[in-house]
């Protein structure tokens, strides 16, 4: 909490320098580990295990750099994300699994990004938004989940830039992504409650529009 009121402060503390802020757009993309969870269903009275492969994620955001003090620079921006990872074990399910699990998210964030004079600039974030999980998985007899859910989502992320032009940035990051419990029907319209928290690893570039 302390840490968004902060973000918070250094983006108003910005606005008399709106004039002079810049946009800004970019995309990143990399490798998403989406977290092994637990799965409620009203078909069994045990919870059940849902094993993850490592999948992927890409991501478009866009926003607002403010004025640049000499501790660093406040941005607002919105994101446009989707990831992927296909599913690997299901408690109770014997023979082969296939199938994914998804996450399209639409999401507001705050970034602060320090040391303005360097070509070097660290960064931390966080957001906030919606996100429409879906569940797509089958066992050897036939489909087990196909359905979808829109939840509220959140994240936080860390990272580094590097200014390799005047208007150009290339960046690495940590992102972590969670969601409210996404709620679906099986085949047999069984309600089933489950969950989705992931780490994602990404590179990316960023484009400044200055003048």
């Amino acid at each position: 909490m302390k840490f968004i009121k902060f973000l918070a402060v250094a983006a108003l503390t910005a606005l008399p320098g709106v004039a002079q802020a810049q946009w800004y757009m970019g995309a990143d993309a990399g490798v998403n580990f989406l977290q092994d969870s637990d799965l409620k269903s009203d078909a069994f009275n045990n919870d059940m295990k849902v094993g993850n492969d490592t999948g992927y994620a890409v991501q478009m955001h866009g926003g607002y750099g403010f004025k640049a003090s000499s501790f660093g620079t406040p941005r607002l921006e919105g994101e446009l994300a989707y990831r992927s990872s296909g599913l690997k074990s299901l408690t109770d399910i014997d023979g082969k699994l296939s199938g994914h699990t998804s996450s399209l998210s639409l999401m507001a964030n705050g970034v602060y990004q320090f040391l303005p004079k360097s070509k070097w600039h660290p960064f931390v974030g966080v957001g906030i938004g919606m996100s429409r999980i879906g569940v797509d998985w089958k066992s050897p007899n036939g489909k087990l989940v196909d359905d979808t859910d829109i939840v509220f989502a959140y994240q936080g992320f860390a990272g580094v830039s590097y200014d390799i032009a005047k208007n150009w940035e290339l960046s690495a990051q940590y992102r972590y992504f969670g969601t409210q419990d996404p709620e679906f029907k099986d085949t047999d319209s069984d309600k089933v409650k489950g969950e989705y928290s992931s780490h994602a690893i990404l590179a990316g570039f960023t484009y400044k529009f200055r003048k």
